[in-house]
């Protein structure tokens, strides 16, 4: 079996103390929208967690919040059925 990688364990953490982090501007666009996927998988997605990956701006998390219809009336999201890892 092979181990999980350092990247794999450092989103797990990310995920884990999402809460604590205040800003997410410097991260890479693969690892945003891996922790956005992992966040909503965990049903962790918050309005304070939602702002975070607004505050970047980043055109893909914009679109995929937006495609998914994610809105203030639908937090704490769990879409554990739409996505698989």
């Amino acid at each position: 079996m092979k181990p999980p990688s350092l990247l794999s364990l450092s989103v797990d953490l990310v995920v884990d103390n999402i809460g604590d982090i205040h800003d997410l501007s410097f991260v890479p666009e693969t690892i945003l929208l891996t922790l956005l996927l992992k966040i909503i998988q965990r049903g962790k997605l918050t309005m304070k967690i939602l702002k975070l990956f607004v505050k970047t701006n980043n055109e893909i998390i914009l679109a995929l919040i937006e495609y998914l219809h994610i809105e203030d009336f639908y937090l704490p999201l769990a879409l554990k059925d739409s996505f698989r890892f």
